[in-house]
């Protein structure tokens, strides 16, 4: 019993494959790829490269008017090139929903920058708790009175004020005097820092102001504090540039 031996496969170059076409000495002519293989008529294999895509369809012709029939090999792709087939839109997935994510926390979904009561000092802290300020806690008493019993005084025709300036150096007890006046009232109180209202996402600072008072509303009446409001009160209309223009929109939000 005697094995069958391969054939021996032989490189060749672009002219000797151009001549077994026009020599017709070649029964079938394959391409895989940049790859040629020619089986001769007496079983022999050829192969040569040929990279030049002009080149192959020269050689196609070639054995195409010797009437050599010519096949296609569908290539199969690499583990690596199916792997990336499918990490590649998994990755981009993944990368819009990390940025969402980062949107949305920024915007005071998760990892929200004010809270319900301010948590740098007591809570339970009431106007005899803060001295040195007798005059500016004399002038909350009405405001105080006005949160206890808003329906009285609205009957009255009277209004809360849209606002209270606490001015004054750092460390003189401006938060501490905000939390005090809230805990008399026995009202909410909401802290939040002016610098929060800025961030490098166009339009989250109005958003940020938008929820602040939106949740102000479902805890009415309460106390909104704004620590150093410097940052977000400016004048308005200081710059061309787009990031004046969102400090303009968000404190027109917080105007309205």
């Amino acid at each position: 019993m005697h094995e069958r031996r391969q054939p021996v496969v032989q490189k060749i170059n672009y002219t000797q494959l151009r001549t077994l076409g026009e020599t017709s000495a070649a029964s079938s002519l394959r391409i895989d790829g940049e790859q040629l293989t020619v089986t001769g008529r007496d079983g022999s294999i050829s192969q040569a490269v040929v990279t030049n895509e002009a080149a192959q369809q020269e050689i196609i012709a070639v054995f195409a008017k010797s009437n050599v029939p010519v096949e296609f090999s569908s290539l199969q792709p690499s583990p690596l090139t199916l792997a990336m087939n499918w990490l590649i839109p998994i990755l981009t997935l993944a990368a819009f929903g990390f940025i969402g994510w980062r949107i949305y926390a920024s915007m005071g979904g998760r990892g929200s920058n004010f809270t319900l009561v301010d948590g740098n000092g007591r809570q339970n802290v009431n106007f005899g708790d803060v001295a040195g300020v007798d005059e500016a806690k004399k002038e909350l008493e009405e405001t105080i009175e006005f949160l206890r019993d808003p329906v009285t005084f609205g009957r009255l025709g009277g209004r809360a004020p849209r606002g209270i300036l606490l001015s004054g150096p750092p460390g003189t007890g401006k938060t501490m005097l905000a939390r005090a006046a809230a805990n008399e009232a026995h009202v909410p109180f909401l802290s939040v820092s002016g610098s929060s209202f800025q961030e490098k996402f166009a339009g989250l600072g109005a958003a940020r102001v938008r929820r602040l008072f939106a949740e102000a509303r479902k805890l009415s009446p309460c106390v909104i504090f704004i620590d150093e409001i410097d940052a977000l009160g400016r004048q308005r209309g200081r710059g061309n540039d787009s990031a004046s223009a969102d400090q303009d929109q968000t404190l027109n939000q917080l105007l309205v």
